[in-house]
């Protein structure tokens, strides 16, 4: 299980998660260099 820890504002946020699904990046997500989502990007 994937795990992190964070320091934010004063405060200790632990995470943990189950990755439940894996897929291929697009061209463009490789090419912007970040996830874009199903509903694409917005920046």
């Amino acid at each position: 299980m994937p795990t992190a820890t964070i320091r934010s504002a004063g405060r200790t946020l632990h995470f943990a998660c189950t990755v439940t699904a894996v897929r291929a990046a697009s061209a463009e997500e490789m090419s912007h260099g970040h996830v874009h989502g199903k509903h694409g990007h917005h920046h």
